[in-house]
């Protein structure tokens, strides 16, 4: 840009124009540039020319000229030139914007040069190529005249009379054909494949690349056909196998892969993509097998370079879980060198499983009879001091079932205590005695002994059959699971044998379970034997003249005997029953687990109402003070509107008297008339921002009802609408809400329940719908006008009818790992239950989900 006098004096150059002139400063250039016509013009007449027509015919057009640099060269450039007239001084410049065009008229240059050279590309191309506007041909190279029989380059015709009827993807040839030169428009050069009509009529398959051309030539269009006939029929029949050949190698019920000699995955059936996830064209160090596992396929591959067939079994580790597999391996040839690997795996995972589990409880069962015939053939049931018996079998429960603890217990004479007897610890192999439990600070364990016959705890700090001696027993002594079993007599308790264990939780086998109930038989029977010791103590003492007692303790002990037996086929019985009771109990704890996930769901629950409460609140504040100082500010601003349309036209009036020059009064009413026209725009925007952010409130503080046990009125539109505000960033823009409600009065309710039902199936019915779709929510009365009816519909994919049956089941879910927890739906469930409603479902895979809930209509707090 520059600022000159109107005779033709410069006054100023921004340093872009002294740059372009070739001047080092605007003094330079001031020194060289006298007179702008005479100096920078090439001809001096051109400037007089460009301002005698500013003046005379008021227009402002650009002006192509040429400027003298200072090195005396010529500069095309295309000038605007204005006059500008200082209002402080009253006096005339002209401000001229200018424009290189040196580098424009290079270019066209150029241009010219690359049509000739484009042309002469063209003809010498051995492919095919057109150039057309729109769909008609107007132009060919020689090798598409050949290849067509074009004969009139001049004939207009299209690419459909090159073409059959319909392609082979069933679409009609002009359809799709214009279909595809608007995208290449659009500016999407097109690459596809495309069936032609050759010279002899017969189908020609081509490669055809289509570019739109911006500029020059005689067409919009360029298209370059490449005929790949015999190429696509070799193609198709090498499809065919190689489809074929998939098919039977994805059906094969084992994993298979195959590498080259770098490790790169060249082949991967469906079985082996479904366990390592798909690693076709990758490498396979790059997959998820453990570091030991890909040094054991880099080993595998140097026995495959030798030509060698591997077959062993092998055990890999996928998610945290140990998979067995019989390997074969096998060298991939060609012209007789290996090449690569064809690795195929077998999963033997259940019956190496299988082998195993049989072979622990083998070990586990011969050290259990290990110990139960040394105590047969030891010298325990010699009597000749119990206290040794007692001691030994304490040692063999610690050692046997390899825990920290062994003990053996019994009750005192009156019932209230459960003393220790011996205990054998293994970490300090010390045995101790004297501990004391009463039992009435423990009920829950020990009602569990005489109702069950014993106690086989997991997790004893969370066992509810064991928390109670957490504090007490539990801590004290690091006990994380324990195996207690009920010592009976003439079926009567009588005491414990207990097996205590440290450490990380531990699951109790079967046969463990057996072995410490056959233990407490066999402590069992030394108390009936220590018992029967005594009373033939007795008979010893009383043999001489005591014929008759004898006889009496005789029969007595032949009693004893008979019941000894019976109480061993009890205790047979009896371990029956306790397994049957054990999986009893195992089901109800996992139904424990469900309701304390549950309680933990509901205290979130709570917690997050809690807090939402309080930011609504904070938010309301503000909120209230800006919608009050709304209402206000428009006051004044329509009492000031009014002032102003007064003063106004007085203002101009004087205005008009006392200032002269170019100051125009009707161009400033017309700019404060139309800022007072876009006043009201502003405020409609304010009040509007204003209305959501209160609505947003409404719906937070209704949300936070969530944890509220008060049964109060409710109207089921709000509260739908209030959790429709809260998931409006989940939808919008996305999902179109169409809501169809009937006037329905306020009921009695648990709003803030009803509310999180509605949030989980809304919800659900969001995430069901993959792009766009619609979600339609209708409020109705039973005809009986006892019922509230609310349907919440989606256009998601449906839910599949071999898991409908399972929705509502607690945990059940079909999202990944941490993305759901299977709650939602048994929430809904509990939540329309504890209102004495119904909910049902309405799916069908494909066309969406609709959800309909029947709400008993509440008069008062008391029905």
């Amino acid at each position: 840009m520059a600022l000159s006098t109107v005779d033709g004096s410069i006054v100023s150059m921004n340093e872009r124009f002294i740059k372009m002139l070739g001047y080092n400063s605007f003094s330079d250039a001031k020194k060289h540039i006298k007179h702008l016509a005479y100096d920078l013009y090439d001809k001096p007449e051109t400037r007089q020319e460009i301002y005698h027509e500013i003046i005379t015919r008021q227009i402002n057009t650009p002006h192509l000229v040429k400027f003298r640099r200072k090195d005396g060269s010529l500069l095309d450039v295309r000038l605007f030139l204005q006059k500008y007239t200082h209002q402080g001084n009253h006096i005339d410049y002209m401000i001229s914007t200018i424009e290189d065009l040196s580098y424009q008229k290079s270019l066209e240059t150029t241009i010219a040069e690359v049509k000739r050279q484009y042309r002469q590309l063209l003809n010498s191309s051995t492919e095919a190529v057109f150039i057309h506007k729109d769909e008609h041909y107007i132009d060919c190279n020689q090798t598409a005249k050949v290849l067509f029989g074009i004969t009139d380059t001049k004939k207009n015709f299209t690419f459909a009379d090159l073409s059959p009827e319909y392609q082979p993807n069933g679409k009609k040839s002009f359809d799709e054909g214009v279909a595809i030169l608007k995208k290449v428009s659009e500016g999407f050069p097109q690459k596809f494949e495309w069936e032609f009509i050759d010279a002899k009529g017969k189908a020609l398959f081509a490669q055809v690349a289509i570019n739109k051309i911006e500029n020059g030539l005689n067409g919009n269009f360029l298209s370059i056909i490449r005929d790949i006939t015999k190429q696509k029929m070799a193609e198709e029949k090498l499809t065919e196998q190689k489809t074929m050949l998939r098919t039977i190698i994805d059906c094969l019920p084992f994993e298979l892969f195959a590498t080259d000699l770098d490790s790169n995955v060249l082949l991967q059936n469906s079985s082996s993509k479904s366990i390592w996830g798909d690693s076709e064209g990758k490498n396979i160090y790059e997959g998820t097998a453990s570091k030991k596992g890909k040094e054991k396929w880099k080993r595998n591959l140097e026995l495959i370079k030798k030509n060698q067939i591997l077959d062993y079994e092998d055990k890999l580790i996928y998610k945290k879980h140990d998979i067995y597999a019989r390997k074969i391996v096998v060298p991939y040839n060609h012209k007789q060198k290996v090449i690569g690997a064809i690795s195929l795996s077998i999963d033997i995972t259940e019956r190496k499983k299988a082998e195993i589990q049989k072979v622990e409880s083998q070990n586990r069962a011969n050290i259990q009879r290990a110990a139960l015939a040394e105590i047969m053939f030891s010298h325990i049931f010699s009597f000749k001091n119990i206290n040794d018996a007692f001691q030994k079998i304490a040692h063999l429960i610690s050692s046997t079932l390899s825990v920290a603890r062994g003990s053996i217990w019994a009750f005192s004479d009156d019932g209230s205590q459960l003393k220790c007897l011996f205990l054998f610890n293994q970490q300090t192999e010390t045995y101790t005695s004297g501990d004391i439990l009463h039992i009435n600070e423990f009920p829950a364990y020990f009602n569990a002994i005489k109702k069950e016959n014993r106690v086989y705890a997991e997790d004893t700090f969370n066992d509810p059959r064991t928390s109670q001696l957490k504090d007490i027993h539990l801590k004290k002594h690091c006990i994380t699971s324990l195996l207690d079993s009920g010592i009976f007599l003439e079926g009567k308790l009588v005491g414990v044998v207990s097996a205590e264990h440290i450490g990380e939780k531990r699951k109790w086998m079967p046969d463990e379970e057996s072995f410490i109930s056959t233990i407490a038989a066999i402590v069992a029977q030394l108390f009936e034997a220590q018992k029967r010791k005594k009373v033939e103590h007795e008979l010893i003492e009383h043999k001489n003249n005591l014929e008759s007692l004898v006889e009496e303790r005789t029969q007595e002990i032949n009693q004893l005997n008979e019941e000894l037996q019976a109480n061993n086929e009890e205790l047979y019985t009896t371990n029956e029953m306790l397994l049957e009771e054990r999986n009893r109990l195992k089901e109800a704890l996992e139904e424990l687990k469900l309701i304390q996930a549950q309680l933990i769901k509901q205290e979130k629950m709570a917690s997050i109402g809690t807090l939402t409460a309080g930011i609504a609140h904070e938010i309301n504040n503000p909120v209230n003070f800006i919608s009050s100082g709304i209402t206000g500010l428009e006051f004044m601003l329509e009492e000031m509107t009014h002032l102003i349309h007064q003063f106004i036209p007085v203002s101009i009036e004087v205005e008009n008297r006392q200032v002269k020059g170019n100051i125009d009064a009707s161009e400033i009413q017309e700019k404060i008339t139309e800022l007072l026209e876009e006043l009201p725009l502003v405020m409609e925007s304010i009040k509007n921002g204003v209305g959501r952010t209160t609505n947003i409130v409404k719906g937070l503080r209704t949300f936070t009802r969530l944890d509220s046990q008060k049964f109060e009125r409710a109207n089921i539109n709000q509260l739908i609408d209030s959790t429709l505000t809260i998931l409006f960033n989940k939808y919008k823009g996305r999902i179109e809400i169409v809501k169809s409600y009937s006037d329905i009065e306020e009921f009695y309710c648990f709003p803030g329940k009803l509310g999180q039902a509605f949030l989980n199936l809304l919800v659900n019915a969001i995430q069901a719908i993959e792009d766009k779709g619609k979600i339609t929510i209708t409020t109705s009365l039973s005809n009986e006008k006892d019922n509230i009816i609310v349907k919440i519909k989606d256009s998601g994919s449906g839910i599949p009818e071999e898991i409908l049956k399972n929705i509502f089941d607690p945990f059940f879910t079909t999202k990944d790992v941490g993305e759901g927890t299977g709650l939602g739906l048994s929430i809904v469930h509990g939540i329309i239950e504890e209102h004495s409603g119904v909910i049902e479902v309405n799916t069908k895979k494909g066309e969406g989900t609709e959800f309909v809930i029947f709400l008993p209509v509440k008069k008062d707090a008391g029905n």
